[in-house]
């Protein structure tokens, strides 16, 4: 099961600070916990346009993937021609490929209800989505909030 978790931006000095999410009336809060202890101790005002979902997910050097985190070298699976044209791909039939040096953000969107209602990470600007890459093997390298300058000369 995936651990449910967030990080924002402190408003009163602009620290990333992790854990629950919680919404007040005026603000949102991060709710932060002890390492190794179940005690809370301190809920932060954050700014609400750097709220990031932790994604379940660790990339290639053991680091957490959160929403708004950029990525870098993704291994992308290709769907052969004849699943492709069929719109099945699957890793076990794909042909893989190391994308070098391109950079995408981390980002959550609604698949189609229809289909199967569930969230995946998505990525923005490199053009692929997460069930085409294996985020293992992904670098994050920044985000989006410190560090916008990553993606200039970059589709996003």
């Amino acid at each position: 099961m995936r651990t449910i978790k967030f990080r924002a931006k402190r408003i009163d000095n602009s620290k990333w600070v992790y854990g629950d999410l919680i919404e007040n009336i005026d603000c949102f809060k991060i709710r932060e916990k002890e390492k190794n202890i179940k005690a809370i101790t301190k809920s932060y005002v954050v700014d609400t346009k750097t709220i990031g979902q932790f994604t379940g997910l660790y990339d290639i050097d053991s680091r957490e993937i959160y929403e708004g985190d950029i990525v870098q070298d993704m291994e992308v699976y290709l769907a052969q021609l004849t699943y492709s044209k069929r719109g099945i791909q699957s890793k076990e039939s794909a042909e893989t490929y190391k994308n070098y040096g391109k950079k995408g953000v981390v980002r959550f969107y609604k698949k189609d209800v229809a289909s199967c209602g569930c969230c995946y990470p998505y990525f923005v600007g490199c053009g692929f989505r997460a069930e085409n890459v294996d985020l293992k093997k992904c670098r994050v390298i920044g985000n989006i909030f410190d560090n916008p300058e990553f993606l200039e000369g970059d589709d996003e």
